[in-house]
Order: structure tokens, then sequence, then C-alpha cells
């Protein structure tokens, strides 16, 4: 009696099977908790801080005084002021700094405002170092001072000396300033960059 020999299984069959198991393995490890390796890297600079300038004015402490004629320091709620008699003189020191890179700033007289009365005559002065050509300032009663301006570039350091002068005009007719209160206030320098 004979017997059938056993068929050999087709390869391309096998091939099949072997792509279609492949295949769902990768789906399962792509759609499960599974996932592929991937490299990555972060770059954050370290803390730094870098610090700003300064443009400043700032008065110097204990430097406001009132003096007298010859200089003499006064008090000035004591002094009672006479058409033609002496002048009283406010004095203040003033720190300017600039510090900036490239900083350029411009500095300006500050005119203030003085008591509206008749015969009151003032004169204000801004000065650093006048006879080696340092920012003197100067304007009185009539006149604006707009015209007057130094340039102030990074670095600079000065130490200003602000003084108000203060008297009353012999000319003046009347009695209208008698017992009145002579005033001044906001008056000195304004620094602007530019």
């Amino acid at each position: 009696m004979r017997t059938k020999a056993a068929q050999p299984r087709s390869s391309s069959k096998k091939t099949r099977k072997g792509i279609v198991a492949g295949v769902a393995g990768i789906a399962l490890l792509a759609g499960g908790s599974a996932s592929f390796a991937t490299w990555s890297d972060a770059f954050g600079t370290k803390s730094s801080a870098i610090k700003a300038g300064v443009l400043d004015l700032e008065p110097v402490a204990k430097s406001a005084t009132w003096t007298g004629a010859n200089g003499e320091i006064i008090n000035p709620s004591a002094v009672r002021l006479v058409p033609g008699g002496a002048a009283v003189t406010y004095n203040e020191q003033v720190k300017l700094k600039a510090e900036g890179e490239g900083i350029t700033a411009e500095l300006t007289p500050r005119l203030g405002t003085f008591s509206k009365l008749p015969g009151v005559v003032y004169t204000v002065r801004v000065q650093e170092d006048v006879a080696a050509g340092g920012i003197n300032f100067e304007w009185h009663n009539g006149t604006t001072a707009t015209e007057q301006m130094a340039m102030i570039e990074a670095g600079e350091q000065k130490t200003l000396n602000v003084t108000v002068t203060i008297s009353l005009d012999k000319a003046t007719a009347g009695n209208t300033t008698q017992g009145k209160a002579l005033t001044f206030s906001g008056v000195g320098i304004d620094v602007k960059q530019i």
C-alpha cells in the first residue's frame, strides 16, 4: 500500500506570517505602555546680573547754611532785612554723579520761585570751580537763565555750590515790605539725560 508523502509547507506562507507577527508586535509597542528610546538634552544660562547706571543730584549732608554780609553764619529767623541794608546768603552744596555706558546729560538752572514783593533783590549762583573753567550759572531778578547749560559726560562727579543772595532795594517806595516774609523755594539745578 502506498502512502502519500507529506507536502512541504510553502516558505512564502511562513514569510507572510512572520511579517504579520512583526507588524503586530510593533503596533503593540507603539500603542502600549512601552515607547521607543529617544535622546534629549537642555541648556540654561547661569544666574547673572548687571547693574544700571546713575544720574543723580544729592544734597551734601549738613551743608545748608545762612551767612551774613561778612560771611559769618547767621540764624535767618533772627535776621530783619531793611531797604539798602546788608544782604544775606543761603548756601548749600549738591553732588552730581553720572555713571553709565555712554551716558550724556544736560545740566540747567532751576529758577525756583521768590516772594512777589516789591524791592526784593536776589542773585542765584551755581558754581563748581570757576577758576578751572567749571560750571558757573548765575541769574537774578528779571532774567530767565534759560540760555545757561552744561554738558555732563559718563563718569563725571562734581560738587556744586548753590548760593541765593537776598536783599531789599533802597529805592523801593512805600512800606509794602515791612514785616513781610521774603521766601523762596525750588531754586537749584536740573539734570536730564539726552
